[in-house]
């Protein structure tokens, strides 16, 4: 069973990278709604990246939903401490919907 929840990991990652790709494609051309709802499947499918929370929260300032974007760094900071100090400016810049 080992060997098979790993087989279906690999394709999840797959697919989350997917998903995260075409969140930056639709971002990148100002569809930033179409973006939402790709990154938002991107941390359905692998909510412990912390790569995916950050590109949803960039994607949620865009969108001027400064709480939820910050929730999002907030995990992504608990996910991977080692990046704190980026972290911590992203915000900053998000300060006054900080909790």
């Amino acid at each position: 069973m080992g060997f098979l929840d790993s087989f279906l990991n690999l394709f999840r990652r797959k697919d989350a990278a997917g998903w995260a790709a075409e969140a930056r494609e639709r971002s990148a051309k100002g569809k930033a709604s179409r973006a939402l709802a790709a990154a938002e499947k991107a941390v359905e499918m692998a909510p412990g990246d912390p790569d995916h929370l950050l590109l949803r929260a960039g994607i949620l300032r865009t969108l001027k939903m400064p709480e939820r974007a910050v929730k999002d760094v907030l995990a992504a900071l608990a996910k991977e401490p080692g990046r704190a100090a980026t972290l911590l400016a992203v915000l900053e810049e998000l300060e006054p919907a900080a909790p």
